[in-house]
């Protein structure tokens, strides 16, 4: 056997096969792992706890319950990602391209967000109300001025 690389990878270095010069593993202390897990732990227990208190009635702000569940849920993305998935550690043209990818979910996120926070609001162009589940039409339908089937309109004169 020689020790050239054959097949499909010859001639391209990942970088984690150990014997290249220029590597250098990353080797994380098993404390950091733990605080990750439990500040994971942690972030759980407060997801669970918001989800037991109505902050929208409390403060008199629509959608601010949401608004926690999804800092909270980025905060354990965020610390999954650079600790156990590496990215502190890695090449930064990665953490470019994890972050882009946040950065456009993010913004997709907030187009939806701004469609479902102006629904039941006036189209003041149209004049028209936006119904919404549970609320009944706003504007009553035309009324029908026509008479019903086989009968003939009335006239004038009665019959006797």
């Amino acid at each position: 056997m020689s020790s050239h690389a054959t097949g499909i990878n010859a001639g391209h270095d990942n970088g984690h096969t150990g014997g290249e010069e220029g590597f250098h593993p990353h080797i994380i202390p098993l404390k950091v792992y733990f605080a990750v897990w439990g500040a994971l732990v942690f972030l759980t227990v407060v997801t669970v706890a918001v989800s037991y208190v109505d902050f929208n009635a409390m403060l008199g702000i629509k959608n601010v319950n949401l608004v926690v569940a999804m800092i909270v849920a980025v905060t354990k993305a965020l610390l999954v990602a650079t600790f156990f998935m590496h990215l502190k550690y890695e090449n930064r043209l990665n953490t470019v391209v994890f972050m882009s990818s946040i950065i456009f979910l993010a913004i997709f996120f907030l187009l939806t967000f701004a469609d479902l926070m102006t629904r039941g609001q006036v189209d003041e162009f149209q004049g028209t109300f936006v119904k919404t589940h549970g609320q009944r039409n706003l504007t009553p339908p035309p009324a029908a001025h026509t008479a019903p089937a086989g009968t003939t309109a009335p006239s004038g004169e009665q019959s006797h």
